[in-house]
């Protein structure tokens, strides 16, 4: 399969102002994700995956919905199926998706099977994610077995699970609290498993770590603004990098 990938899109039009982070240019947003998409659909990707913070405001503006909107009309207008799932930039799933369409936990696409983790709980005083018990009991369930014709898993989700990342200049955590948690599941379970993630604007480039491929996107609102083909096969997974601007 050919999988179009794009995280970190911090996208602002209708909202007015300007991010305290100069480095999100997240007015050419509209028109570096017009790029994306166009390319997607010429390069033959048959499926778009979008790992959140979609948006860039304060939480309780009414005009986000606005700006949600203008997305969903984006991704819909490009003809391609697509799962976008929420971040910490953007506001709760229950009104994520009473605006963009919701993809089912499960989604079949070809050989590959998509599970989504849109509903991972963040913590703004701790600012970290964790995931419940209740989704690792769902998670540690979906991934004992592996269903007839999928070739490969791929785990989406806003956070990060691996490598742990070293907080640099800051005491921002972009690991979940209970990542080790989460990977021991990924590492018993007997699926080919590729978990994709957003969340830190540098990105990190495909590892595999005790039998489980990761890979970090980097932000498509920061200078080279860049988004990803996945190529999936039998044998190998591979990315493909490409800049929007």
């Amino acid at each position: 399969m050919k999988i179009g990938f794009v995280t970190d899109l911090h996208y602002r039009e209708a909202v007015p102002g300007e991010s305290p982070h100069p480095q999100r240019e997240f007015r050419r947003v509209g028109a570096l994700l017009r790029r994306c998409l166009q390319h997607f659909r010429s390069a033959g990707a048959e499926l778009v995956l979008v790992a959140g913070d979609n948006v860039d405001a304060p939480l309780d503006d009414p005009r986000l919905d606005t700006d949600l909107a203008s997305l969903r009309e984006m991704l819909t207008g490009s003809g391609l199926p697509f799962v976008i799932i929420p971040g910490n930039h953007d506001p709760a799933p229950e009104a994520f998706y009473r605006v963009l369409p919701r993809s089912p936990r499960v989604l079949r696409s070809g050989n590959c099977e998509i599970i989504t983790f849109f509903d991972d709980a963040f913590d703004y005083e701790l600012r970290c994610a964790s995931r419940q018990p209740e989704l690792l009991a769902e998670m540690h369930q979906l991934l004992s077995s592996t269903p007839s014709g999928v070739e490969l898993t791929i785990l989406l989700q806003h956070y990060v699970l691996y490598p742990e990342q070293e907080h640099h200049d800051s005491d921002y955590r972009y690991n979940y609290l209970n990542d080790a948690e989460i990977r021991a599941i990924m590492e018993a379970s007997p699926r080919r498993l590729l978990a994709l993630s957003g969340h830190l604007h540098r990105g990190h480039p495909l590892v595999t770590h005790n039998g489980v491929t990761y890979f970090i996107g980097a932000a498509l609102c920061e200078h080279p603004f860049p988004y990803y083909l996945l190529h999936t096969d039998a044998d190998e997974i591979t990315v493909q990098e490409f800049h929007a601007a």
